[in-house]
């Protein structure tokens, strides 16, 4: 739900704050599959042995396509919204929810050109960043034109990234980084992170890593490097560990005045 930073809180009109998305596993149009009714903006689940919906199981979204839209058409109904949330400084987040084979993988990374709706929404922001700062430049060159003061800002991104296995936080930035070291092979004693609750941060996982990203490409580098170390294997009940896992991706957009010092009592640069 997206929401004002810290201070007064500013909420998006009402039907904004949260909006549901439904792909369906389709080998074309959406309105072929038998036991899936889609009308409007109602996906209706259709019971084996019956030949319409019930009426308990119809669900009001807000948008619904199938899983050959592709995935540059699927940003930008789905994650291209909550992007620009976060460029006008609200807070966004985008929850993928769905059973094993189900196409969140091949959604949210791409298949073999990498072109996922993550990679895509991280271009994205950085571009509106950077158009931001250039808009606001040239407001300001505008008004000392006519006299008046201000000064410029630039923008600032830091991103986590950590999985969740049985209730065990692994910071992924830290294992890829561990692995370059040790000539590409991972640790062999894997360290966990512990969640927990503070005054000034919430409910957070301490001690996992921020990385400074000065650019999109050199995040989607680290982010593409990070994935090839999530969990896998079988786990002793026989299902895959990386279908059980969870993964989180945290972007920080910070603004900040070069050359005036930040709250830690850093010098932004100039």
């Amino acid at each position: 739900m997206p929401t004002r930073g810290a201070g007064a809180r500013k909420v998006r009109p009402e039907g904004q704050n949260m909006r549901t998305v439904v792909q369906l596993l389709t080998a074309g149009n959406k309105n072929l599959r038998r036991d899936v009714s889609v009308a409007s903006r109602h996906v209706s689940l259709i019971r084996p042995g019956y030949t319409e919906a019930q009426t308990d199981d119809t669900y009001e979204v807000d948008d619904c396509f199938g899983s050959d839209l592709g995935n540059t058409e699927a940003y930008k109904r789905v994650l291209h919204p909550a992007v620009k949330q976060v460029i006008d400084g609200f807070n966004s987040s985008c929850i993928t929810l769905g059973c094993s084979g189900s196409g969140k993988t091949t959604l949210l990374h791409g298949r073999t050109s990498g072109d996922g709706v993550v990679r895509l929404a991280i271009k994205a922001l950085f571009e509106g960043l950077h158009n931001k700062a250039a808009q606001v430049g040239l407001i300001l060159s505008q008004h000392k034109a006519q006299g008046g003061g201000g000064q410029s800002m630039e923008f600032a991104v830091d991103a986590s990234f950590c999985e969740v296995y049985e209730e065990k936080v692994r910071d992924l930035f830290a294992a890829a980084r561990d692995a370059e070291a040790a000539g590409g092979k991972d640790s062999v004693k894997t360290e966990y992170l512990e969640v927990e609750e503070t005054a000034d941060d919430g409910w957070h996982v301490a001690g996992l890593s921020q990385r400074s990203a000065p650019d999109a490409a050199s995040l989607q580098t680290a982010y593409a490097g990070a994935l090839g170390h999530r969990v896998t294997g079988l786990s002793e009940y026989g299902h895959s560990k990386h279908d059980r896992a969870a993964s989180v991706l945290t972007l920080k957009v910070s603004q900040y005045i070069p050359g005036l010092p930040s709250a830690t009592g850093e010098t932004a640069p100039a």
